[in-house]
This record gives structure tokens, sequence and C-alpha cells, in this order.
């Protein structure tokens, strides 16, 4: 090889060929490593979702397993029907409503009537201040 090959071998200076060649690698390069970084984040996304999810379904099943016993604690008593004496208290208070309601002479509470004669009207001053209370 003789001494200029090598010198231009060696020479800094760059064709515009090879500057468009070392562009476009270095742009293929940056798309590559962002295609890359996307969906790492893709990746840290789904898994972030899915910990959540499982989470929250692993919350769901604790709730649900606490529901059940304390379904079980109160389905294990006969609450279903109350005593003798609640049901004559029950059976005396329905009868005494539904007589009150019947025969309202023997109901003391006073009801609201309203004034028969409505000729009466009356007006407000508004240059006189109000009372207040």
């Amino acid at each position: 090889m003789s001494s200029a090959t090598v010198l231009g071998l060696m020479s800094k200076k760059k064709t515009s060929v090879e500057r468009h060649a070392r562009k476009k690698a270095r742009q293929a390069h940056t798309r590559r490593t962002l295609k890359q970084l996307a969906k790492n984040d893709d990746l840290f996304l789904d898994y972030s979702i899915q910990w959540a999810e499982d989470e929250r379904t692993e919350k769901a099943k604790d709730n649900n397993k606490k529901n059940k016993e304390w379904k079980r604690v109160i389905c294990g008593y006969n609450n279903k029907q109350p005593g003798k004496l609640q049901q004559c208290k029950n059976t005396f208070y329905n009868l005494s409503s539904n007589i009150k309601r019947a025969m309202p002479s023997f109901n003391k509470n006073k009801k609201v009537r309203f004034a028969e004669d409505l000729s009466t009207v009356c007006t407000y001053n508004d240059k006189n201040k109000p009372a207040v209370l």
C-alpha cells in the first residue's frame, strides 16, 4: 500500500456519502432505542395494571369471605320470627293503629285548618323593618 492510500484512510475528512450513511445509521439506532423504550414502558404499565387488578381481586375475595362468615354467624341463630311477647306487642300496635285510622274522634291530635273567611288580606310594608326574633 502506498502512503497516500494510508493517509487517505486516516484523514479526518469524510465524504458526503459517508456522512449520509452515518446519519442514517444514527437515526436507525435512535428509532430502535425509542421502540425498545416504548416496549419497556408498555411492559411496565401492563405489569402495574395487572398487579393492581390482582390486589383488588384479592381484597374483594377477602371481603367476600368476611361477609360469608358474618352470614354464617347471623344465620346460625333463628332470627326469622320474633318471640311470642314481641308478636303480641306488634299485634296490639297494629290493632290500635287501625282503630285510630278508622275513628278519628279517638285521635286527640289537633289538625291543621285553614281560615274559612278569605276576605282578610295581609300586606307587607317595605318601609318598616321586620322584627328580628
